[in-house]
């Protein structure tokens, strides 16, 4: 299922449509979209005059930029998640203490997938996990996802 965000004409027309006291239901499908999505759209972007389609798009696109970009795992965090590794800490304790030792900030998720292709490529970094059943369950799910389309 591909995932798409409501682009300014969809925004317009959701304005113009709760003008007109059109019900959401018609108007989700009107667009095909799920009536949820519109129920999100409005409540996320309601102000005090109503549902604006030019601030909600405005809105939309500042918390875009605003989202932190993902990081690429430099060889000095890749030798900080070895040490702490080393010493049993969980990639959840890593994520949370390595903003305070390196100003990085990284999800403990990344740490994971760090881990899962460092085991794929022949590494032994999982052996530290302190539960590797979590990492199994993240393994299946990898070549489920990702390795499904390469046959």
């Amino acid at each position: 299922m591909s995932y798409k965000h409501l682009d300014y004409a969809e925004r317009y027309y959701i304005y113009t449509a709760l003008k007109e006291q059109t019900s959401i239901a018609d108007i989700a499908k009107s667009i095909n979209r799920h009536p949820s999505t519109l129920h999100r759209e409005i409540n996320r972007n309601n102000g005090n005059r109503g549902y604006r389609y030019k601030q909600a798009d405005n809105k939309a696109k500042s918390r875009h930029e605003d989202k932190p970009k993902a990081i690429k795992i430099t060889d000095e965090v890749k030798s900080y998640i070895h040490s702490k590794l080393k010493l049993q800490w969980s990639p959840e304790q890593i994520a949370g203490r390595i903003k305070d030792d390196k100003n990085i900030s990284i999800h403990h998720e990344t740490i994971y997938k760090y881990v899962l292709v460092e085991k794929q490529n022949g590494g032994i970094l999982y052996k530290q996990l302190r539960y590797q059943k979590n990492l199994q369950k993240e393994i299946r799910y990898y070549y489920w996802f990702y390795k499904r389309d390469s046959k």
